[in-house]
């Protein structure tokens, strides 16, 4: 779980004092990760935290590994993944060229023009269904993973605001917890704009399934043979690329949050 490793470095680089030692490791590595870190021993990791070795293994320990060699093998692992993350990030805005503001004229207007079709085919009768599930079950599921996870996020606060509880785990391993202990009258809802949560963490997805509640796919991909077993599939317009995907789920989430509010919440105008 090479990104829940950068996730969590930069959660206790943001969370916690400058000066504290568990930020000082965290911000040497993520300086690092990009040079030589893999062959790095810890004594040197040690000295360039102004540290001692037993606090770079407990440090390693609280992240999840078992030992400082096994914490170096996922920063190998993250380097191979380096390239796959800058491509997906990349793809739209190959900058260079002779028209690099055409390049971002033209992701702007196809972000406009799959937004219009996403506004165009919402059925917000279909929104409310999910809002009222929401409301009607005890027990809420979040999932999903990278930019999709921050919406999520905002969903899950804005809830929060509301008067309702619903659950979500930051990290894939916590996910699989989350997926493991759900109840049979629990509803769970996933949030994959391309259906990249589905192939890469079916297991989650089977455990939701085996453990019986309902589940509830949000995508724009119109072509994942794993949806059929979902209860409620809502999709996001037609499809379009994954960066066009990420801005109608934004939009999305937005339009549940403010429809659950605006019904449900605590604070009625």
């Amino acid at each position: 779980m090479v990104r829940d490793l950068i996730y969590q470095l930069q959660i206790i680089v943001n969370t916690e004092g400058v000066d504290e030692t568990n930020s000082t490791i965290a911000r040497v590595i993520l300086e690092n990760l990009d040079k030589d870190m893999e062959n790095i021993s810890i004594m040197e990791l040690a000295d360039l935290c102004y540290t001692s070795i037993s606090t770079i293994s407990r440090f390693v320990k609280k992240l999840g590994y078992t030992s400082f060699n096994e914490f170096k093998l996922k920063c190998i692992e993250k380097r191979r993944l380096d390239s796959e993350i800058l491509v997906d990030n990349e793809f739209n805005l190959c900058f260079g060229s002779r028209d690099d503001k055409g390049l971002v004229i033209g992701l702007a207007q196809s972000i406009g023009e799959s937004l219009m079709n996403f506004a165009d085919k919402l059925n917000l009768e279909e929104v409310d269904q999910l809002i009222q599930m929401i409301h009607e079950t005890k027990e809420i599921n979040l999932f999903g993973f990278h930019l999709s996870g921050y919406f999520i996020q905002n969903l899950q606060y804005h809830l929060f605001l509301a008067g309702k509880f619903a659950s979500y785990a930051c990290l894939e391993g916590d996910q699989e917890k989350l997926a493991e202990m759900s109840a049979t009258d629990s509803l769970s809802i996933i949030f994959s704009v391309d259906g990249n949560f589905l192939r890469n963490k079916s297991e989650i997805f089977f455990t939701l399934k085996k453990n019986g509640g309902k589940i509830v796919l949000v995508t724009q991909n119109p072509a994942l043979k794993m949806a059929g077993q979902c209860d409620y599939v809502y999709y996001l317009g037609d499809y379009k690329g994954a960066t066009e995907g990420r801005y109608k789920l934004q939009l999305y989430t937005e339009i549940l949050i403010n429809r659950y509010c605006q019904k449900y919440g605590q604070i009625k105008k």
